[in-house]
């Protein structure tokens, strides 16, 4: 199996964080639906999973959101602040979110600059391993494909038992059967043909296909009454009109992609629920009395014994029996809603379109460099550090020495690269990473650290690709057009690459810089032009880190401004959840006086048979004949007293006392009322008004759209000097 990147397990875990969203708005919307009509529910449910399907491709068509949901990487606190791949700490220095740093940037290049400051505790930072995370990701990576796999499997061995069914059924040629088939059909809309076949292996009515629709039957139906006969065709055939073959394999199909997601289960099991109970409600609606409608699913479901899943729509499925007769036998069913059904698709179009451009990252992911390149006061040498090991970097630590001068230490736990391996190619690096990323068309711009070092590449609009990386320690000039010292174990690599890729490495050798500039893996002299090169390019991407810094920054402030709002979300869905299990608890109630109702009815249908046996009785004068009633009458009185003994045994009113007292216990609202008081208390409305300020302050889009029209005289003269060679 190849490895994974940490960038790829960054997708992965974006798409599950994404898909966490959608799928926590749908199943709340599911439970603000639950009182009205199923089929807006089933159609909700279908048109989750389809955004389900959907997120990574909408995520490749649309601009990220960044949004702070991830889990912020895990130091020690106290690590040291980097920049240009050396770590500062400034006392009241901000962390502002992804990509920046806070309010503190103008004071912290003034001690950069050669200024008095104090060194503090700064943010944390990631200071694992770099190798580690290939073998994680790939771990993670491969958990998922399995599990998917898997369920994949599974999906297509249903949809071949169904295929042996069919093969192994006989059709129904009987002509009774195919009249009720065609009248049904005409009355339904249903223009396709739809086959009828016997099946010895079918232990319930199920439908499937979804080119020719086929309705398996047991060998039993042969023996049914036309009543039960036609309540059947009328729910497999309904199945047929609504397509719920095709909805439940995009449901199958969005559990198989998301199998290890909780909520993606949870959506199947409600979706199943509701498709079923909108067959049940379109049954009734066409003039079938709910109690008999009721007596018939309950006499299939009697002897069903569990067998292997089949791909298809089964009538009876033992788990959701008891919520589908509650459901028929409710006296006030909700009505069918067009507009509830249209604002439930509206309302998943928006999360699923939201989720999608979501793009999760750590609430403060930790520091990025503040420019382009370090800004350090000239300082005639840098003191390197001692190490007791030379290839692995110690604790980290950042002391002043004199003015001008601050001895810095990388942060990092990592063996340095060769220098021959220094490369600016984003593409194919593999690491932690912490900054702004993006994707522009299929390339890959970032700008932040990667395993320590600071880096970044933009891409130009004719597809010129700019790219900087700095590895440990550097000091850059007052003007920042040139490096006045690398420490040990340093360096620093410019990249342009237009129609030939020219690099540049600078690092330290005998006591002074060196600088190995190629064009095409060519060496090439580094001479008058190819150091107006070197300060164009530190020009340049300085300007446009600056840019991004901004950006990162209003970004991170929205990203506050949506975590203030998911706290109040939060906040509202425990409200919801507390309400949701005192539903939940009045249901048992309902459901345990349901159970009841069944029984009842039950009598009252064994009363019936009797009423037809004594009708009978007094009809015949055969005295065989009425003796042979009178022993099926005395069976049906021992069955009217076993259920009549099952009702008392049951105590339904016991039951209710108990869950009654365990609503009281559980005091919702004074619960609620507590959250209330937390929600105002909170006072989101003043958070967001104080951050949307701070935004305005900023004025970023119009600042970094400032310093890009500013760059564009540099980058015209940037793109002349990569055209001489």
């Amino acid at each position: 199996m190849s490895t994974m990147t940490a960038f790829e397990l960054m997708d992965l875990l974006s798409l599950a964080a994404r898909a966490s969203l959608l799928l926590a708005a749908a199943v709340t919307l599911g439970w603000a639906l639950r009182r009205r009509a199923a089929a807006a529910r089933h159609l909700m449910w279908t048109a989750t999973f389809v955004g389900l399907l959907a997120l990574p491709l909408i995520g490749l068509l649309v601009p990220d959101w960044e949004v702070p949901l991830l889990p912020a990487p895990g130091v020690p606190s106290g690590a040291p602040v980097s920049v240009a791949g050396a770590p500062v700490s400034v006392a009241g220095a901000t962390r502002t979110g992804t990509g920046s740093v806070g309010a503190s940037d103008d004071r912290l290049l003034r001690v950069l600059a050669g200024g008095p400051a104090t060194v503090a505790p700064s943010p944390p930072i990631d200071s694992r391993s770099p190798d580690r995370a290939p073998w994680a990701a790939t771990l993670i990576g491969g958990l998922w494909a399995a599990g998917a796999i898997v369920a994949f499997v599974s999906v297509a061995v249903g949809r071949l038992r169904f295929e042996r069914f069919v093969r192994t059924a006989r059709p129904v040629d009987h002509p009774v059967w195919l009249r009720h088939v065609r009248e049904l059909s005409a009355r339904l809309g249903i223009r396709r043909e739809v086959r009828l076949l016997l099946s010895a292996e079918a232990a319930t009515p199920m439908t499937g296909g979804f080119r020719t629709p086929v309705i398996l039957l047991p060998e039993s139906a042969t023996t049914w009454t036309p009543e039960r006969r036609r309540v059947v065709l009328t729910h497999e055939l309904i199945h047929v009109r609504r397509g719920d073959a095709i909805r439940q394999l995009i449901g199958l199909a969005a559990v198989s992609l998301y199998w290890f997601h909780p909520l993606s289960w949870v959506a199947s099991r409600h979706a199943a629920v509701s498709r079923e109970q909108a067959c049940d409600a379109e049954v009734l609606d066409l003039g079938t009395r709910p109690s008999e409608y009721a007596g018939h699913l309950l006499d299939l479901s009697r002897g069903l014994q569990p067998s292997p899943a089949v791909l298809s729509l089964p009538m009876i499925e033992p788990s959701q029996l008891e919520r589908r007769i509650m459901s028929i036998l409710e006296p006030r069913r909700p009505g069918k809603s067009a507009a509830t059904s249209a604002a439930a698709v509206l309302l998943v179009g928006v999360f699923g379109v939201s989720a999608a451009i979501a793009r999760p990252v750590p609430p403060q992911a930790g520091p990025t460099p503040v420019a382009g390149v370090a800004r350090v006061a000239p300082a005639a040498r840098v003191e390197p550090v001692v190490r007791t090991a030379p290839t692995v970097r110690t604790a980290p630590t950042a002391v002043e020495t004199d003015p001008g001068t601050i001895e810095l230490e990388s942060p990092f736990a990592e063996v340095a690269p060769p220098r021959q391996e220094a490369t600016c190619q984003a593409e194919g690096l593999r690491g932690n990473f912490s900054g702004t990323m993006g994707m522009r068309d299929t390339r890959r711009e970032m700008s932040g650290w990667h395993n320590g070092d600071v880096i970044i590449q933009k891409y130009m609009d004719d597809d010129l690709r700019l790219c900087m990386r700095m590895h440990g320690e550097v000091v850059m000039s007052d003007d920042r057009r040139s490096v006045r010292a690398v420490g040990d174990d340093s360096w620093v690599v410019l990249e342009s690459e237009d129609r030939d890729l020219r690099r540049l490495v600078i690092d330290e050798r005998g006591g002074g810089l060196s600088f190995e500039l190629t064009i095409d893996g060519r060496r090439s002299d580094f001479d008058g032009d190819a150091q107006a090169w070197r300060d164009q390019m530190f020009v340049v991407l300085d300007g446009y880190w600056e840019a991004s810094r901004l950006r990162g920054q209003q970004s991170s402030l929205r990203g506050q401004i949506s975590s203030h709002r998911g706290q109040i979300s939060s906040m509202r869905g425990q409200i919801s959840s507390a309400r949701g299990q005192v539903s939940s608890l009045r249901g048992q109630i309902s459901s345990f006086r349901g159970q009841v109702s069944s029984l009842r009815g039950q009598i009252s249908s064994f009363r019936g048979q009797q009423s037809s046996l004594r009708s009978a009785m007094r009809a015949t004068s055969s005295a065989d004949t009425r003796a042979d009633l009178e022993r099926e009458m005395a069976e049906y009185d021992d069955r009217i007293g076993q259920v009549e003994q099952q009702i008392e045994e049951y105590d339904v009113e016991a039951r209710v006392a108990e869950v009654e007292a365990e609503i009281a216990r559980f005091d919702v609202d004074e619960k609620v009322r507590g959250i209330e008081r937390q929600i105002e208390e909170y006072d989101l409305d003043g958070r967001v008004a104080d951050l949307e300020r701070q935004i305005d302050d900023l004025d970023a889009d119009r600042r970094a759209e400032g310093i890009e029209r500013g760059l564009e005289p540099e980058v015209a003269a940037l793109r002349r000097l990569i055209g001489r060679r």
